[in-house]
């Protein structure tokens, strides 16, 4: 070849024509330094996104035992709810309900309910629930109701909130069964208003309301809402009562002081949402999960249940804060605050943080029917005792101020005062959650928030 030829290079040259498998080679190093460095960064990331959930949570453990000593602090010093003259609390006066509950066989507890209320699923033989089976049931198991009636017997001392019990398994199942159990009073109720002894179901009404006041002081929203049920229970069973027939002056006395005790004693919605709060951060700080219960948390979150209680504790502390801010402190504030902790709680997206929020609206629309209850019993208990004075009921609500009531209670719905109308016998009603008036025309199920008619309770002069 010569110097000026125009032939091409030779095909070997190793600098001009490199071959495929050198090609190959320099991607592979260049692919295996990417991935490297991708590895590298990934575990980097993994590493300080892991530091700093630690650190959060960290931060809320010591947040938590900062917290729960002014919880228990402001706990301890609460006043008692009923006159001290027995020799345990309530709350042990409790337990032992819930014990004797506990010993009664399945199928006498099953033969109280009311025939929708018992579980068929277990295929056995129907219930015998006459009511003469009913009677035998309760005369063979009188434990129960000697139990509840010690209730009213006991001093009450503030229970310790739940935050005691956040670092080992929380003892709701006890509460749960309280709950439950009320049925047993119910029914014990219903068989002496059947025979015309209104006393002795005044005082069981009264038992029952006060068990619920002392479950609805043990802290948190959940025990919130499953106190208010053995409350809510009692003060329907009184309308009930009270429509029948003539209440006992020194039962409905009773009642009417009791009733008094426990308003005044009844807690501010900051101190439930402080307390839940403070459980919330107890528990999700100081508790290793168990990952198959949370196995649709979101793909942000699977790779690591550390990251997840983290997120939850953020999530969680900033869910309670907006929570905290709803003014709950009127009866027209409940409306707008159990609206607004609807959209709250829809918003949560952390499961964990959500699983304590659920309960806010439950209890918010509680609270209204049980405050709505609570004040037509005050009402007509005053009606009775005014009765039992003047032998007669008085043509208006504002005559029964201040000699047998503080004063003239509002409708919880409305904002304006309870209805009323006197006659023999006379009645006082709230319009209910519709906002009709449909004077005093009774709901077909008060604890049906759809339901048309009023709320009324029906009060008849003394004999």
């Amino acid at each position: 070849m010569t110097s000026g030829s125009d032939d091409p290079p030779e095909a070997g040259d190793p600098m001009l024509d490199p071959t495929p498998a050198r090609r190959r080679h320099r991607v592979v190093r260049v692919v295996a330094w990417g991935l490297g460095a991708l590895v590298l960064a990934a575990g980097a990331t993994v590493a300080v996104v892991h530091t700093r959930a630690v650190r959060t949570i960290e931060a809320y453990r010591a947040r938590f035992e900062r917290e729960r000593g002014s919880v228990e602090t402001r706990d301890r010093g609460r006043p008692a709810l009923l006159a001290a003259d027995g020799s345990a609390s309530a709350e042990d006066a409790a337990d032992r309900f819930v014990a004797a509950i506990d010993r009664v066989p399945p199928r006498d507890q099953d033969a109280l309910r009311d025939p929708e209320d018992v579980d068929h699923s277990r295929g056995d033989p129907p219930v015998d629930a006459s009511p003469e089976h009913q009677d035998q049931v309760i005369a063979a198991h009188p434990e129960p109701i000697e139990a509840l009636l010690a209730v009213l017997r006991a001093p009450s001392r503030p229970p310790a909130p739940i935050v005691d019990r956040v670092a080992r398994k929380t003892e709701l199942d006890p509460m749960v069964r309280r709950g439950r159990g009320t049925f047993w009073a119910e029914a014990v109720v219903r068989r002496h208003v059947a025979r015309g002894e209104r006393g002795p179901a005044l005082r069981v009404i009264t038992a029952l309301i006060a068990l619920g006041a002392d479950l609805e002081r043990t802290g948190g929203a959940l025990p919130r809402f499953l106190g208010v049920t053995p409350m809510r229970a009692g003060l329907l069973r009184f309308a009930e009562v009270s429509a029948s027939g003539p209440l006992p002056v020194d039962a409905a006395r009773e009642l009417a002081d009791v009733l008094d005790r426990l308003e005044a004693a009844r807690l501010p919605w900051s101190d439930y949402v402080d307390v839940e709060r403070t459980t919330f951060f107890g528990l999700w700080s100081a508790r290793n999960l168990d990952g198959d219960a949370f196995v649709n948390t979101g793909w942000r979150h699977l790779w690591s249940l550390r990251v997840f209680r983290a997120a939850a504790l953020e999530e969680g502390d900033a869910a309670w804060s907006r929570v905290a801010a709803l003014e709950v402190g009127s009866d027209a504030d409940l409306h707008a605050a159990r609206e607004a902790a609807i959209v709250l709680t829809d918003g949560v997206e952390n499961k964990i943080a959500g699983m304590h929020l659920i309960t806010v609206p439950m209890v918010l629309r509680q609270a209204l029917r049980l405050s709505t209850s609570w004040r037509l019993a005050r009402t007509a208990l005053a009606l009775r005792l005014h009765a039992d004075t003047h032998g007669r009921f008085p043509d208006r609500l504002d005559a029964l101020v201040p000699a047998f009531l503080p004063a003239v209670s509002t409708d919880p719905w409305t904002g304006r005062p309870l209805r009323y109308a006197a006659g023999s016998p006379a009645r006082v009603w709230s319009v209910g959650p519709d906002r009709v008036d449909d004077e005093g025309a009774p709901s077909d199920d008060p604890d049906d928030a759809g339901s048309h008619g009023d709320e009324v309770v029906v009060v008849h002069l003394p004999r």
